[in-house]
């Protein structure tokens, strides 16, 4: 007896389970069997599949037809109403005119009918050869439909995780440079913040917490069921840089027709150890659902952004030191000069000048631009499928003027019944994105936005802009603002940005589907990802390039680079929808095979020293040297999963998953490449299990276990790897890439979390409360430790660190007032995150994350503490908390310490949403308040003020002249009763360097934001009627219009430099604009 039939043999087995439970059963039998045998066999198996599947459709009951129209109780037809014949997996769905044909096994079928808003109803055919039904509108919990895992869509019931979907329409009332933006505050127990870059600048999304040390604790993104590669392409380090976006700020806003965040580890384990961090679903429109046959749909939105008006320096004393005039006619920063009294005093260029206040130099420097996105898209939508054709065109600037973006996009989006049996989706999308002068953030050289904050108050910026109007003495060199040519002109930096990149992307993917039986189907799904992108003079190992003829180094450096990045994913499935195994129990469940890839190569040449000015390539350079890198990565997935569903109320579905890591896998290697794991989830829908009060329309009872694995971030850890460092006598020479050791014992990272929580919908659905608790913990994370110095490495890498979260989220919905021509709903999101780092490395000691070099104040993560703590210098202090102070040359001057002291948290472990959304008839009214508490910023911008006397602590109540007694104690514990005046408090801020303390630059910045405004007007359709516009909208938007609450001086409470792991520091960034603009939207 061979293989197939001793498989077969086994199902007989079982006489009292139908013959499609017997074919469901041998395919998942067979499958499994094929992980790890030969293929030889695999056409005799598909053969005897095929032949097994014959004998039960010959025994299948001829069939009766039913045909009949699904409508509303106002008579409107209904399309994609589900019609099923109970007990079975024979089913249709009603067309655009909510026309349906089924047939039914006999005359006693009773047909099932239900969709999404909609009372589900039950039909008996009776020998009736035509029903028609009207569906009433009922319980949308039972109905709702959302996207999980390789884009399956479940009943929200069935679901036993946490899981929260937004339409398109909600994220694109104010469209934003990134779509992930349009997420802030919107869904619990997601943290995204945006680094204060710009608009080409990138986001950090952050889910249930971070969960590793060295891993972007980014999400994983799929769009249209393929990953998306989000990689952050150029981010400010220590001494500087540029963000230049990610993958999904090339995502047109107005394509997506949903995003879905799947949160917890049942939720994303089916994708492996790339969901470890949870998964953000986007699936863009395709037409379905639209205007039967074509239809065309165009979108503009203007929006003006201008700066906030944050920054509130003293504006009382002007530029001088020790109360006195400026002993250096450059010294334009020192503002601990007099009082500025408007006589006549000589100024940095030999001048006379009135001393006086000269206005707010950030309002002279920074410009109000105008950003336009205009999207056309064209549909088509018929019984057998729909096709939508989008373009758009993005146009706008920074405030930052010469900071330019430019975007196209194309998108094409199909999805098409085949026949009976056979659907196939398929999309495209393109991207060409053009962008120039991206500002430099983090350092003062080459960036305009640090001097401009920092001259003193009786300095005016535009005396910097030279003959030649750009900030330059010649046309070419810099025109010095200071004594310090670290300084750069704020004009030189503007007008003299040479930085330039263009970025191509394409994005394809296919998918399709065959029925091979009613109960049976077989899936695949394809598609890649590939940018390609040519950056010009913008940063080389993590620093900016000096543009040539800046004071600090007037020769200039140029840097071309191109880089391709290339991602490719294939899925094939094997499964059953809805198949009964007993009246009160069904089956849905898979089993798949994947394989992921992706490389990445980086080309480029940095030339030093300009020879001839202004011809800006690398060959008109007195020396190159080329730079080259390359990396490529993979893993083999083998997977499965299957929901049980018990009496339509009870719902049970586990998954299964190995990967295999091409990252952990090197010749001759003892240790796992390869890992198994799996979760189980657990939904009740007790409403329907026992009596409640009748205020209770819905309650649902949910709980889950997951673990997931992953391997090394990076290729070739592994092993050596080697590079070219240049040429000796015209030979190349290579040496030793990196610093690291490699470790061939690494085994794949572990991350396990339980989760539990309930759905409640109140009051007829009026008021919904969705509550989720969770716990993860991730051990054996990869980590670097220190090696010895005599090795000739810095570090090694080992399986050590250990980090949990533990958190609960809150979701309210309250649909305050529900009438035809009036509604107001509420929605509040709350979600408390907290984190404790357990291990580190070998010496469970800090884990530096951020910089430190230039503020005595770091990022990092240090055993028993939150991820991403504050650390750093601080005060010396007494017993009841008091300042010490040593007198120091007659002055007390404040005692610190530079012990690595706790000063805060990086990321805030709370955060808040509040939206309300009011209608009116025809009017809309939109609004969101967005809110984090609990953490803390370290900001460069109020240090510097400190030092250069310009911020309003270093100006007492009444006056640097009235002086001011330091609050604290002397050494021997007695109060401080000296007053300082004038030039003591001058060294008072600086001998002892107070204002570059740790402590005294970290601020708590818990914020509530008014982060988006919306008053939309639907001109009505009789107005219409005569013309060929289908529906007219327009709208009034605004983003980040200000704060209720905000605790940090001088700049936006999360204007940090990048969106790293290192989050919590604001250096040199560009302001946080506020946006006010109108939108238009029309459909023909």
């Amino acid at each position: 007896m061979n293989k197939n039939s001793d498989i077969l043999e086994r199902i007989t087995f079982f006489p009292k389970i139908n013959l499609q439970i017997k074919l469901l059963a041998f395919v998942l039998l067979l499958s499994f069997s094929q992980v790890n045998a030969n293929n030889n066999n695999s056409s005799e198996k598909i053969t005897t599949l095929l032949e097994l599947n014959d004998v039960i459709s010959k025994k299948e009951i001829v069939q009766k037809q039913v045909t009949g129209v699904v409508t509303d109780k106002a008579g409107l037809p209904l399309p994609n109403v589900n019609v099923i014949e109970k007990g079975t997996n024979n089913g249709t769905i009603t067309d655009f005119d909510g026309n349906y044909t089924i047939e039914v096994s006999d005359d006693n079928a009773v047909l099932q009918f239900t969709y999404l808003g909609y009372k589900e109803m039950e039909v008996s055919v009776n020998g009736q050869t035509v029903i028609n039904i009207s569906l009433e509108e009922g319980n949308e919990a039972l109905n709702e439909v959302v996207i999980t895992a390789f884009g399956f869509e479940k009943k929200t019931k069935s679901v036993g995780y946490s899981i929260t979907q937004l339409k398109g329409e909600e994220l694109n009332r104010v469209k934003t440079g990134n779509p992930l933006q349009a997420l802030r505050g919107k869904v619990a127990g997601v943290n995204i913040s945006n680094g204060a870059t710009g608009i080409k600048g990138s986001a950090r999304v952050v889910i249930r917490g971070n969960s590793s040390f060295n891993g972007a604790n980014q999400p994983l993104y799929i769009i249209d069921g393929i990953s998306l590669q989000n990689q952050q392409l150029g981010s400010a380090g220590e001494w500087g840089g540029v963000d230049n976006g990610d993958g999904l700020s090339a995502i047109n806003p107005d394509d997506i027709k949903s995003i879905s965040v799947l949160k917890g580890g049942a939720a994303a384990a089916l994708y492996g150890s790339r969901a470890s961090n949870g998964v953000i679903i986007i699936k863009t429109k395709d037409g379905k659902g639209g205007q039967k046959g074509l239809g065309v749909e165009v979108t503009n939105q203007t929006v003006f952004t201008s700066i906030n008006d944050l920054f509130d320096p003293q504006t009382t004393y002007g530029n001088g030191v020790n109360g006195g005039l400026p002993t250096n006619p450059m010294d334009t920063f020192n503002s601990w000069g007099p009082r500025m009294d408007g006589s006549s005093r000589a100024t940095y260029d030999g001048t006379n000048q009135p001393y006086e206040y000269a206005g707010n130099n950030l309002d002279k420097f920074y410009s109000t631009s105008v950003n336009t996105t205009n999207s056309v898209a064209v549909t088509s939508n018929t019984d057998k499928g729909s096709t939508r054709f989008s373009a758009s065109h993005t146009q706008g600037a920074d405030v930052v003027a010469t900071s330019k973006l430019k975007r196209v996009s194309f998108a094409l989006n199909t999805s098409q019944k085949l026949s009976d049996k056979l659907t196939f989706n398929a999309s495209v999308k393109f991207t060409d994105t053009d962008e120039k002068a991206s500002p430099v953030v983090a350092t003062a050289p080459m960036s305009p936005n640090g001097t401009i904050r920092y001259f003193a108050p009786n300095i005016d910026v535009n005396d910097f802009k030279g003959e030649y109007g750009n900030g330059t003495s010649d046309g070419i060199n810099e025109q010095s603002v200071s004594s310090n040519f670290y300084n750069t002109n704020p004009w030189f930096a503007l007008e003299n940005n040479i930085t330039s990149a263009k970025k191509q992307r394409l994005l394809a993917a296919i998918n399709a589907r065959y029925d091979v039986s009613k109960s049976l189907y077989v899936r695949g799904q394809a598609g890649f990802d590939k940018a390609t992108n040519h950056f010009n003079n913008q940063t080389i190992n993590g620093a900016p390039l000096f543009q040539p003829g800046v004071a600090y180094n007037p020769a200039g450096q140029l840097f071309q680079q191109t880089q391709t990045i290339n991602q490719y994913d294939a899925d094939v499935f094997i499964g059953t929808d809805n198949l009964n195994i007993t009246k009160d129990i069904a089956l849905n469940g898979f089993i798949g095979a994947g394989t992921f890839s992706f490389n990445n190569e980086d080309v480029g040449v940095f030339g030093n020293g300009v020879v001839i000015p202004e011809l800006y390539t690398v060959l008109n350079t007195q020396s190159q040297t080329g730079l080259y890198g390359y990396g490529a990565k993979k893993t083999n997935s083998v997977y499965g999963s299957a929901e049980f569903s018990f009496f339509d109320k009870i719902y049970l579905t586990t998954s299964l998953r190995n990967d295999w890591f091409s990252t952990l896998s090197a010749e001759g290697k003892t240790t796992p490449n390869d890992d198994l794991y799996g979760s189980a989830s657990l939904s009740v829908i007790l409403s329907d299990l026992v009596a409640l009060p009748k205020v209770v329309s819905f309650a649902k009872l949910r709980g889950g276990y997951s673990q997931v694995a992953g391997g090394a971030n990076q290729p070739y850890g592994l092993s050596l790897t080697y590079g070219l460092v240049g040429n000796h006598l015209g030979n190349p020479l290579g040496s030793i890439s990196g610093g690291t050791i490699p470790n061939s014992f690494i085994t794949p990272f572990e991350k396990n979390e339980i989760e539990f929580g309930f759905d409640v919908r109140l009051f007829d659905n009026r008021l919904s409360v969705d509550f989720a608790y969770y716990s993860n913990q991730t051990l054996r994370d990869i980590v670097n430790a220190s090696a010895s110095n005599a090795s000739g490495f810095n570090s090694t890498t080992i399986n050590l660190g250990e980090i949990t979260n533990k958190g609960v989220e809150l979701l309210l919905n309250w649909k305050a007032i529900d009438k035809n021509d009036l509604g107001l709903d509420v929605t509040l999101n709350y979600a408390n995150n907290q984190s404790e780092v357990v291990t580190t490395d070998e010496s469970n000691g800090i884990l530096a994350a951020g910089v430190g070099a230039l503020f005595q104040s770091n990022i990092g993560h240090m055993p028993g503490e939150p991820f991403g703590v504050i650390y750093g210098s601080s005060y010396v202090r007494d017993e009841q908390g008091q300042i010490i102070h040593d007198v120091v040359n007659g002055i007390p001057l404040p005692r610190k310490e530079a012990v690595n002291k706790v000063l805060g948290l990086g990321v805030a472990p709370t955060q808040i949403g509040l939206g309300t959304n009011l209608r009116y008839k025809d009017f809309t009214f939109n609004l969101f308040l967005e809110g984090k508490f609990g953490g803390s910023i370290v900001s460069n911008t109020n240090q510097s003020m400190k030092q250069y006397g310009l911020h309003r602590a270093t100006v007492p109540a009444g006056g640097r002249e009235s002086g001011f007694i330091p609050d604290g104690v002397l050494a021997d514990g007695s109060p401080i009763t000296q007053s300082l005046t004038d030039g003591d408090i001058h060294r008072y801020w600086t001998d002892n360097q107070k204002y570059a303390v740790g402590e005294e630059n970290v601020y708590k910045n818990d914020f509530i934001r008014i982060s988006q405004l919306s008053l939309g007007y639907k001109i009505p359709e009789n107005v219409l009627n005569n013309i060929f516009i289908e529906s007219a909208n327009i709208s009034l938007v605004g983003n980040n219009l200000g704060f209720l609450l905000n605790n940090v001086p001088n700049h936006d409470p999360e204007a940090y430099y990048n969106t790293r792991n290192g989050q919590g520091v604001e250096a040199i960034s560009m302001p946080i604009g506020e946006s006010f603009g109108f939108s238009v939207n029309l459909k023909f």
